[in-house]
């Protein structure tokens, strides 16, 4: 039945092993972002290849992994409202206090020492840091530091990072670029922890696909949240790699032709449309067919435009990853129908 989705289980395991590896030879630990699947079975794969638990973007993903046995869970927003609060008690304790959450200011944090006083564990707390993103997060330096001393002022709340996410990074095409922008997040970073001058020993974590080598060697952070490289995307391939080459496409989404080119010459309808391939954002490649383009052609039917003659196929196979709405075609011709 199509549309459906399918992975490619060698290219995805090599993916993990590949990640898996490379965090290890660069002395910090892997942490990958759960938002690019939300699959339990594939966070407890990169688990069993080396990754030490799982981000997640949302309390109810965290609840989800959690639910699955997966009990190393960083939340990397922040979560600010009572009843949810009161949710993320319970989930602390379903994964023995190992749970831990992002704040960036002080009532948030007080809601949550709050609510966790008669826990048996201590919520963990990450502060974030706005390194760039303009989103979510204190201000380097001294903001981060003066959030730091009301975290160690809380008494069922437990400073434990730094979570410090430069999403803007990810996707810079040109890699010097890219590398430059990546160390200024680095010094963001360290004006953090020269304002802090704590002791103890924190998670630093952050970094993505297109940029994990740069804060990995930068000797600061500890842990990297890379996500896509598990089934890897199209956008990604429009960018220079930041190791030596991409990571391989693994998650396909399978599409039947519905009206061929035998019908009209200049173009196949395929059953993968705005349901299927993300409405109107999603950026389509058709791998080894140049000439042919995708465009879109409702909820139901794409359109392959291009075929310099009439031919048909009937295999498809499109890439997507729901974080950043890009899919990859992959087409196999089955005959040419004469002119």
């Amino acid at each position: 039945h199509t549309p459906s989705l399918f992975l490619n289980l060698p290219a995805f395991r090599a993916n993990l092993a590949r990640m898996a590896q490379a965090a290890a030879q660069l002395g910090v630990s892997l942490r990958p972002h759960a938002k690019c699947h939300k699959s339990s079975w594939v966070a407890h794969e990169q688990i069993k290849a080396g990754a030490v638990g799982v981000c997640v973007a949302k309390l109810s993903e965290a609840q989800a992994m959690a639910k699955a046995g997966i009990k190393d869970i960083i939340i990397t927003n922040q979560i600010v409202t009572q009843a949810k609060c009161e949710m993320l008690l319970g989930l602390s304790e379903s994964c023995d206090g190992h749970l831990a959450v992002c704040v960036d200011n002080v009532a948030n944090l007080r809601m949550l020492d709050k609510t966790f006083e008669q826990a048996p564990h201590k919520l963990k707390v990450l502060i974030e840091v706005d390194v760039g993103q303009g989103r979510c997060g204190v201000r380097p330096g001294a903001d981060c530091a003066d959030l730091a001393v009301e975290v160690d002022d809380c008494e069922w709340v437990e400073l434990v990072g730094l979570q410090c996410y430069s999403g803007w990074n990810q996707h810079v095409k040109d890699l010097a670029e890219r590398k430059g922008k990546s160390q200024e997040v680095v010094q963001k970073v360290l004006e953090c922890l020269q304002e802090m001058k704590s002791n103890k020993s924190l998670t630093i974590t952050g970094a993505g696909t297109g940029s994990y080598i740069f804060e990995a060697q930068s000797g600061v952070y500890t842990e990297i949240q890379p996500g896509s490289y598990s089934v890897m995307d199209q956008e990604y391939r429009c960018t220079d790699p930041v190791d030596s080459e991409h990571y391989e496409h693994a998650l396909f989404v399978g599409s039947t032709v519905v009206s061929d080119s035998s019908t009209h010459p200049g173009w196949l309808v395929v059953d993968a449309g705005d349901k299927a391939i993300s409405a109107g954002a999603a950026c389509v490649v058709i791998a080894g067919h140049a000439d042919l383009s995708y465009r879109r052609g409702g909820d139901e039917p794409g359109v392959v435009e291009g075929p310099a003659d009439p031919v048909s196929y009937t295999h498809l196979r499109a890439h997507e990853t729901p974080e950043h709405l890009v899919c990859r075609l992959l087409l196999e011709k089955k005959k040419k129908y004469n002119s």
